[in-house]
């Protein structure tokens, strides 16, 4: 196996690992929400965006809390393998609504 390939491969299971941990991560919030108040309640009201993707030690990191220091995820995609436009954007933050859209970009950024 040529070392782009095998590099290529590791980089997809650290993406799919990545997706596991944010997709295990919300049904264990969506679960133990329900639990605690007996019923699911939906608002149409938008809330804030529960996902900031941006840099932390030199990799792609996710955090769950704007305020946070430390990363819910950090990924193993490096930033310094990517365009100077996409640092200049993970280094400012890039907001995520759902973890379909963090899912999204981490799969943008590590292709």
């Amino acid at each position: 196996m040529s070392n782009r390939a095998f590099r290529a491969a590791l980089l997809t299971v650290v993406v799919l690992i990545a997706v596991l941990m944010l997709v295990l991560t919300a049904l264990t919030s969506v679960l133990n929400g329900a639990s605690e108040s007996g019923r699911a309640v939906f608002s149409e009201t938008p809330a804030p965006a529960p996902y900031l993707i941006r840099a932390h030690n030199g990799h792609i990191a996710v955090f769950f809390n704007r305020d946070d220091e430390t990363p819910g995820i950090e990924t193993m995609i490096e930033t310094e393998t990517l365009r100077s436009v996409d640092r200049e954007k993970l280094q400012a933050g890039i907001e995520a609504s759902t973890y379909e859209d963090v899912l999204k970009l981490l799969e943008d950024f590590g292709s």
